[in-house]
């Protein structure tokens, strides 16, 4: 049962931080396609990735 709850807490954690992500990439990108919204895009997927790593990685 605890593993069950570790696998939906990582997955509703991962969802909801992939979500935000997606969200603030959209209103960064919106008014215009520049290298710098783009590399700040990929700063924050980075970023967003390294948070779920460690989330995974402290729940193991």
């Amino acid at each position: 049962m605890k593993n069950i709850f570790k696998k939906v807490l990582t997955l509703s954690l991962t969802i909801l931080l992939l979500s935000s992500h997606i969200a603030d990439a959209a209103i960064i990108a919106w008014p215009d396609f520049t290298a710098k919204s783009s590399l700040s895009w990929d700063e924050n997927y980075s970023t967003n990735l390294q948070n779920i790593s460690n989330i995974w990685t402290d729940l193991k």
